[in-house]
């Protein structure tokens, strides 16, 4: 199969041409047939009109895919859009068609949906092997959903060879960006197993105003049955500042069955030192699991989690979280709701200890104008059970609301979040504070991310990163509030 043929990526933004040939159907038998041998021709002739109208409506078919698979690329994402809406419109009459499938993959690929295009990609490829552009997209989606050796296999495999164009070389040479993480892929067809790895570090340096988000006090009023007392502080409370180092290590590894659902574990490790403020430092380990599978339109994901959290200054812990998930796709949006339990044990201070139940609901969208934007809505309510009687505050409600939007300018990746936590205690906190008042405290943190690709040399990239982070916390508990800004830049690599 010659290159032009293939309908990828590559080609089918050269592409544009002409329908392919149409035949006519055959004529009807029975219209010269005489009356008397009516009863021996009707059947089969009738059979064979069937059989001649159906052969010109599946050359007429053809000829519709064929033209639809050649189409001018998409301009832009509002075109690209319009482009997947009238070939997916057009798939039942498709469906066998290798070019037809192969573009429809290539589309969902430039959309930046690597799993939805590996699906057309796939289909594409086993009913024509040989398509040069279709096994180009097919390649770079698996290296977007965690495979890159399927990219670099491919490119081996090309090098040196005269039928490759130029250009699909060179894209399997710089490659594309890949997703954060393996990623299940609904509907996709029975397919032989495979294993995904995903290993990922990074190191960032920056400043923080607040290291151990302390309050400002320079003392404290206290109530008690003789009444209040005012108690300066010989060493006023300041928030600690420095610069600090943040270093990150994670490990992913996935099963695909090829049947439509995904087994997945991962460790990763995160660590923060202050040269200047050591007492500071903290360090936090966790492992995870989780199963994902569909089922009709919806996704279901399980999940596990194990994390130990350790510092000086704060006391060490653990926490143990499980959660159930159910995930759909409307339109260009995508629901999920979720039911998540976490037990959390202190070391020491086992009055503390808590169990926390949350429900959440929410969803990403595109932007309708440019498809690389996402909008995203999520809300949370929580209820913190204490796990022994005496727990200062007793139970906890809280809720909380959450708005991301993420997207890419060129090269730039854009990932912002604001969030809003509000809690509420269910008895006093303590008789010598505001008289045994509840304590209730309201949060708001806001934080951007930018990420740059460096191509250090051909094969090998860096991201480099540049982290805000602004926090707020007011309580009617003045011990409860506190005040943080922080910055960081560095560089990850993803292999």
């Amino acid at each position: 199969m010659l290159a032009h043929q293939s309908g990828g990526a590559a080609q089918a933004r050269a592409q544009h041409g002409a329908a392919g040939p149409c035949t006519k159907p055959a004529p009807s038998l029975a219209a010269t047939a005489a009356l008397a041998a009516l009863l021996f021709y009707w059947l089969p002739t009738s059979a064979q009109q069937i059989v001649g109208n159906g052969q010109a409506r599946d050359a007429e078919s053809i000829g519709l895919c064929q033209r639809a698979a050649r189409e001018t690329w998409p301009e832009d994402s509002v075109a690209r859009r319009a482009r997947l809406s009238s070939l997916e419109a057009q798939l039942s009459q498709c469906s066998a068609d290798p070019d037809f499938l192969a573009s429809l993959g290539a589309l969902w690929l430039e959309e930046g949906e690597p799993a939805k295009a590996l699906l057309w990609l796939e289909r594409s490829l086993l009913l024509n092997p040989d398509a040069l552009g279709a096994r180009a997209d097919y390649a770079l989606a698996l290296a977007e959903l965690g495979e890159p050796a399927a990219r670099e296999q491919l490119a081996r495999e090309w090098r040196g060879r005269s039928d490759v164009p130029p250009h699909l070389t060179k894209r399997l040479q710089v490659g594309q960006p890949t997703a954060p993480r393996p990623a299940v892929v609904p509907g996709r067809p029975a397919n032989e197993p495979r294993w995904y790895w995903r290993r990922e570090t990074a190191i960032k340096f920056g400043n923080e105003s607040n290291l151990d988000h302390s309050p400002v006090l320079d003392g404290l009023t206290l109530t008690s049955p003789d009444g209040i007392i005012d108690l300066p502080l010989a060493v006023p409370i300041r928030p600690r500042k420095g610069q600090a180092v943040q270093s990150e290590l994670s490990v992913r590894s996935a099963y695909d069955s090829g049947n439509g659902s995904l087994w997945q574990a991962s460790m990763a490790l995160v660590a923060r030192h202050s040269p200047s403020q050591p007492a500071t430092d903290w360090q936090y380990l966790q492992a995870a699991g989780d199963y994902w599978a569909d089922h009709g339109n919806w996704r279901y994901n399980l999940q596990v989690s194990a994390g130990i959290a350790t510092g000086q200054l704060t006391e060490p812990y653990g926490a143990v979280r499980l959660g159930a998930a159910l995930e759909r796709d409307a339109g260009s949006c995508t629901q999920r709701g979720t039911l998540e339990i976490e037990a959390r044990r202190q070391r020491t201070s086992h009055n503390l200890d808590g169990n926390l139940a949350s429900l959440v609901g929410g969803g990403q969208c595109r932007f309708w104008a440019d498809s690389d934007w996402k909008l995203g809505l999520e809300a949370r309510v929580s209820v913190d059970h204490p796990v022994h009687a005496g727990r200062p505050g007793d139970g906890q409600l809280q809720a909380a609301a959450t708005v991301r939007a993420n997207g890419k300018l060129g090269k730039l990746k854009i990932d912002s979040s604001w969030r809003y936590l509000r809690s509420r205690d269910g008895e006093g906190y303590s008789p010598l504070l505001e008289n045994n008042a509840r304590r209730t405290f309201g949060q708001w943190q806001w934080q951007v991310e930018l990420t740059y690709p460096i191509e250090v040399w051909p094969g090998f990239n860096l991201d480099a990163l540049l982290q805000w982070d602004v926090t707020r916390q007011r309580s009617n508990l003045v011990v409860f509030e506190y005040r943080a800004n922080s910055i960081y830049g560095g560089l990850r690599w993803r292999w």
